[in-house]
Formats: C-alpha cells, sequence, structure tokens
C-alpha cells in the first residue's frame, strides 16, 4: 500500500452529461437477505448496516491496525484496456487511526485517508491494467486501519478521454507546450493512470505509481502536430524517471523511432531520480516511444522488483507552435 496520504478530493476532469447505469449490482446495498445481494466479504470483521448515506443500508469494515479486509463484487468484472469512473461514499468511526480506506480492484488500487467523519464523496479515473483479469473486480474496504469505516452509493461506470485540442494539435493532461518546447509529466499525483502519451500499461497501479515486476512494461508515445495537423520534429529530449520501493532488479529506460529497434538510456538501480538525454541521432523524429521495464541485476538471483512513482518526457519542437496547456476530460461510454 501506498505510504502518501493522496490528498485529492477526486479527479480534476470528471464525466459529465446522461451516464450508463452503473456496473455494480445493488450499488446501495439495499438488496438481500442476511448479507447485501452481489457482495462478499473478503474476511474479518464486517457488516450490512442498519443505517446508510440515502436509504437504509450500507456496509462497513473494522480493522485492528494491522491487517486488512475488503468487501468485494464478483459481479462488476472489469476489461482490461477500458477506463473507469470509480466512486462512492464513505465514513470513519471517530476513533479511527491507522493507514488507508482502499478502493478499486487488486491491480489498480487508490488508498484514501482514513479520517472521515462525515459521509464523503470518493472519485477516481482508472484503466484497469490485464494483471489477473479474472480478479478485476470491484472492492472496498480498509488497509491496516484501527475502527471502522462505511460505505455506500457504490458506483462504477465506463468512460473515455477526451483530450483540449486547438484545430488538430491535441495534448492531453500533463502535457504542455511552451517557447517551442514540449514537456510531458505523467500526472500521477491526480490519482490517476490515464494519460494520452501512455499506451495500455500492464504494471498493476496503486494510487500514485505503477509496480513493475516480471514482464510488465510502461510503453509511452510522444508526438505533437501543428494547428494544422503537421507533425513536428523533436529533438533536444530528455526523461526523468522516480522510483521508489525498489526492492530488486533494475528499471531499463530505451527510446525507439518505430517501437521496434531500441536502445538503452540506462538502469536505475535504488530508489531515487534519474534523468536521461536522448541519443542526438533521434533527433529529428515526429514520434518518440520511450518504454520502461524492470531487469534483473546481475548476479542476482530474485526477479525484479520495484515502483514508478514519476516520468517526465520533454522535447525541443522542429515547428513553431503556440504555447499551449493540455487537459483531460472523461466522458461517458454510453
Amino acid at each position: 500500500m501506498n505510504r502518501r496520504l493522496l490528498a485529492i478530493a477526486g479527479i480534476a476532469y470528471l464525466a459529465t452529461g446522461a451516464m450508463a447505469a452503473s456496473l455494480v449490482p445493488n450499488g446501495s446495498f439495499e438488496d438481500g437477505t442476511t448479507t447485501p445481494t452481489g457482495w462478499q466479504l473478503s474476511g474479518g470483521i464486517g457488516a450490512w448496516e442498519t443505517e446508510g448515506h440515502t436509504g437504509k443500508r450500507s456496509i462497513s469494515v473494522t480493522g485492528d491496525g494491522a491487517g486488512s479486509n475488503t468487501w468485494m463484487c464478483p459481479g462488476a468484472v472489469l476489461t482490461a484496456g477500458k477506463i473507469y469512473q470509480i466512486e462512492f461514499w464513505t465514513k470513519s468511526s471517530a476513533d479511527i487511526s491507522g493507514e488507508f480506506v482502499i478502493s478499486g480492484t487488486s491491480a489498480c488500487n487508490f488508498d484514501w485517508d482514513v479520517k472521515a467523519p462525515h459521509w464523503i464523496k470518493r472519485t477516481t479515473i482508472a484503466r484497469v491494467p490485464p494483471v489477473q483479469p479474472e480478479k478485476q473486480f470491484i472492492r472496498l474496504g480498509h488497509w491496516r486501519a484501527k475502527g471502522k469505516v462505511w460505505f455506500d452509493d457504490v458506483s462504477v461506470r465506463e468512460v473515455r478521454a477526451e483530450f483540449a485540442a486547438n484545430g488538430k494539435m491535441v495534448l492531453g493532461g500533463g502535457e504542455t507546450i511552451a517557447n517551442g518546447r514540449y514537456t510531458f509529466v505523467a500526472p500521477l499525483k491526480e490519482g490517476t493512470n490515464v494519460s494520452r502519451p501512455l499506451q495500455e500499461p500492464s504494471p498493476s497501479f496503486d494510487s500514485d505509481r505503477w509496480r513493475i515486476s516480471g514482464d510488465a512494461k510502461l510503453l509511452f508515445t510522444h508526438s505533437v502536430s501543428d494547428p494544422s495537423g503537421k507533425a513536428c520534429p523533436l529533438s533536444e529530449g530528455r526523461i526523468k524517471v522516480s522510483v521508489i520501493h525498489h526492492r530488486s532488479g533494475v528499471c531499463s529506460a530505451a527510446v525507439s523511432r518505430d517501437a521496434k529497434e531500441w536502445m538503452e538510456l540506462g538502469e536505475i538501480a535504488k530508489d531515487g531520480e534519474a534523468e536521461f538525454a536522448l541519443p542526438q541521432g533521434l533527433g529529428g523524429a515526429e514520434t518518440m516511444y520511450v518504454q520502461l521495464v524492470p531487469k534483473k541485476k546481475e548476479g542476482e538471483a530474485r526477479a525484479p522488483s520495484l515502483e514508478v512513482n514519476g516520468y517526465e518526457f520533454s522535447a525541443r519542437l522542429g515547428r513553431t507552435v503556440p504555447d499551449m496547456k493540455g487537459a483531460t476530460k472523461f466522458v461517458p461510454v454510453k
């Protein structure tokens, strides 16, 4: 779990307009006999409560500060690669302490501050990675919390991303153009794993970072056009990568013109940030691909295991374009 509290109350750009029906059955927990229909407790202490944010029912978990347990909704199976808006209301007991409220799925988790003396709405936007697809159902619970946490009015709906545009020049959240230079900073601190340059991610995601292990990798595609649609050559490229919770192995950074032949830039073998200049021979490329992959460290028997909590790419544009700040909004898939 994340050792930092997510200080956000939601995502800056939320789905608007008419929404499709929620994928979660019985999200208000009003239906059931001895337990809420469609939901099951993983273990530990939990209850089907006789109070709620709306209606007469909700669910709760109670922790002792050492373990974790969740309410799971096996019927709400999420599809790898698709983007979902996950909303719920939560509150906690007055004596609550410890770590986090958790939400999302086993491979796409979001942590929240456990302290919520009144009902609070939580919203996240997540692209589900292809990690253990049979376990990609919605769960709500706690991680090492001491006290009681309630949940109610849960909804999960598929959305799609739309990006800011100036003519045919398109930029998403985290992307900017200023003084002829393009910069992308992955919007991890906003609590989402969705961005325009990031291709379908294979690592699991936890609140503000990717867990890199096994054959998981991150692939970014960087390209910019001017408002008329003409591609801008890229030069003087640089990337920054930040690693935390390094346990074993290395994070290898590589760049390519075509996503087929790769040039390795360097490796990160400990917690910290590293910066790499892209080879001058790539100057003039209209598209640059960057991948981050785990590798075994020489002489180390353990499989690589580390987490990436920061990624930045910048390059000089070979065409005159106006300054622009990108944005992402999420709209319903009907």
